[in-house]
């Protein structure tokens, strides 16, 4: 640490261990932890050392006065938790255990990699090792951080920590016919090895990287040290980016994922936001791109959680099953296996019933082949319940439903013991299904009909019982209160996951339920309006051949008292989609889409999104 700053010490109670040094750069000082959290005692708990951690942050706050901010650690620090109110991120680091034989490591090794080592040796390709080379060794690295736009470590700073450090610094560099093909730059010490710089050429020689990495290894090894930790990884880089190419290549070394957090914590908020400016602004005069730590990056990097509702329409006209819902179902299955995407399925199961009730073999089997064929996939199925569905009178002739009443539209006008039976025969009813292709699936989340989920008391019983823990019905900022349904989410205050236990809009840290609210944005009369105009200019009829609730749209979406919408790609203009996502202010974004409702513009707008952003399925995101 004496490297770093002559002010360095530890925070340190009876059960943990925390380095820290201090740095000054101009008016502002801050908290380095160069190293993750040190258990004394190996039957401590994550909990216990979060209650550390937010100790360490009260001293800071309190017997620190002149630290503005704890920074980000070095990403080769991946701490296994991160204390109240910090900002963070989840971050991982690929790690190979060098205390098993080299033939053994070797053999981890993915193929495509042994191969190219393999070819590197035979065409001649040198590694070399020694401080010598640290000017080679900056140089490269250097000109790798200007290709990718990011800045590139102090030339001063680093020769600073190299002369400290030398003792515990291996500078690697691969050459071919001369000239210089990468390098990297690996601390160690007794346990540990880690491979904290590294920088190649633009178009380096086939395999001479992996085989820089392979010399590391074995020389490690033979040093007695038990890990090579290849330092950073992201949890979900963005599909075909740079950095899921970088990933890539260090994960095909065969090591393991070891996935925690990154945090930081601004004590001083303003004089924190100003160091930032700051940062930004000399980036911008050296010419170089300023893009936040890993942390800061995260943050606005925003997940996606694709949701569908499988459902016919409810109104004058439900349509089809096959132009309502079979049709659009696979066009939509077919662009999300092709990009290797997830999505979640609710099933609209009282319908299945009804149809099951009227001995329509041939529909339910149309449906049943159409699920178990997501399930297959990999996409998930889950519950989802419109009780008015045992009202409905069906129509041999159109194939069509009618309704002639929405007395039940809202589950809660049934008793909670008929509430009870609704939702246990369509857990059954979803089981039958899923069970013959996988007999380990497991319903986990649950949407109501219309968002009809208030009050909720009358549902709890049921879900626990088949342990459906996740809800997803709420959304930010809207109600309605008519003659067919009800809801009101305009107090709703987290737009991130939370937990709950009788009421979906109060948190309970220790609730036994999580909602994960849909994500909405601010649509002003701009966006609607440009909207609307560039729907007509495109092909945005829907593949549905029905047609909705003919209610007062007032009480809906037209007041949303901040005007808010939800997500989805539902009557989207591929053109606003990317817009309308960055005025959500949630970083994991559950959409909600109907196969109905979608059109050829709809499949745009999916299209679009699949090369910016990270998928998730909801199950993920709780597990």
């Amino acid at each position: 640490m004496s490297s770093r700053s002559t002010k360095f010490g530890w925070f340190v109670d009876k059960n943990f261990i925390l380095p820290f040094y201090i740095n000054k750069k101009l008016i502002f000082s801050y908290v380095v932890l160069p190293y993750q959290t040190i258990y004394k005692d190996e039957t401590l708990t994550i909990i216990e050392e979060k209650n550390f951690l937010n100790d360490v942050v009260d001293i800071v706050k309190s017997q620190m006065k002149y630290v503005d901010f704890i920074a980000q650690p070095p990403s080769s620090v991946v701490f296994g938790v991160y204390p109240d109110g910090c900002l963070y991120t989840r971050f991982g680091s690929y790690q190979i255990r060098l205390d098993q034989s080299e033939q053994t490591i070797f053999s981890n090794i993915h193929t495509k990699h042994r191969n190219a080592i393999k070819k590197a040796i035979k065409d001649e390709v040198f590694i070399k090792e020694g401080l010598d080379f640290k000017e080679i060794a900056v140089s490269l690295i250097k000109d790798t951080m200007l290709r990718q736009n990011m800045m590139s470590p102090q030339k001063t700073v680093l020769y600073k920590e190299l002369n400290a450090l030398k003792n515990n610094i291996k500078i690697y560099v691969a050459e071919k016919n001369g000239i210089y093909q990468g390098c990297a730059i690996v601390y160690y010490d007794c346990s540990c090895a880690y491979y904290i710089y590294g920088g190649s050429i633009s178009h380096p020689y086939s395999g001479s990287l992996n085989l820089l990495h392979w010399q590391i290894i074995k020389d490690m090894k033979s040093k007695g040290i038990k890990i090579y930790d290849f330092v950073g990884a992201r949890i979900n880089p963005i599909k075909g980016g740079k950095l899921e190419g970088i990933q890539r290549f260090k994960s095909r070394f065969g090591g393991k994922m070891k996935v925690g957090y990154l945090w930081k914590y601004p004590i001083k908020p303003l004089k924190y936001k100003l160091f930032e400016y700051l940062k930004y602004s000399y980036a911008f005069l050296s010419g170089n791109k300023y893009i936040g730590d890993i942390i800061d990056q995260e943050i606005k990097t925003k997940t996606i959680l694709l949701t569908f509702d499988y459902e016919l329409f409810f109104g004058d006209d439900s349509g089809t099953l096959e132009n309502s819902i079979l049709k659009p179902t696979s066009i939509l299955l077919d662009s999300l296996n092709k990009s290797g995407i997830k999505a979640t399925f609710y099933i609209d199961t009282i319908y299945i019933e009804r149809i099951l009730d009227l001995n329509l073999k041939l529909e339910y089997n149309l449906i049943k082949k159409q699920i178990q064929d997501m399930v297959r996939t990999g996409h998930r199925v889950e519950l989802h319940i419109h009780p008015h569905w045992y009202d409905a009178i069906y129509q041999e002739g159109s194939k069509k439903w009618v309704f002639p009443t929405y007395e039940h539209y809202k589950i809660q006008s049934y008793t909670e013991i008929k509430v009870q039976n609704i939702i246990n025969k369509s857990v059954r009813i979803l089981y039958d299904i899923i069970k013959e292709v996988d007999d380990e699936y497991r319903l986990h989340s649950y949407r109501a009909g219309g968002w009809c989920i208030q009050p909720f008391d009358k549902l709890k019983k049921a879900l626990l019982q088949h342990k459906i823990l996740v809800d997803t019905s709420v959304m930010q900022g809207i109600k309605s209160n008519n003659n067919i349904h009800y809801f009101d989410f305009t107090k709703l205050k987290n737009i991130e996951a939370y937990r709950f236990t009788d009421d979906v809009l109060i948190e309970d840290k220790n609730g036994k339920f999580i909602e994960m609210p849909i994500g909405t944005f601010c649509a002003s009369m701009f966006f609607k309006i440009i909207n609307k105009i560039l729907l007509k200019l495109t092909n945005s009829k829907i593949y549905g051949d029905g047609k909705g609730i003919n209610m007062d749209k007032k009480s809906v979406f037209a007041k949303l008292g901040s005007r808010r919408r939800p997500l989805s790609i539902d009557n989207m203009s591929s053109f606003l989609i990317n817009i309308a996502i960055n005025k959500s202010r949630s970083r994991n974004i559950i959409f909600i889409s109907h196969p109905k409702s979608i059109s050829l513009e709809s499949i745009k707008c999916l299209d679009k999104i699949i090369k910016r952003y990270n998928f998730k399925t909801l199950y993920d995101m709780e597990h």
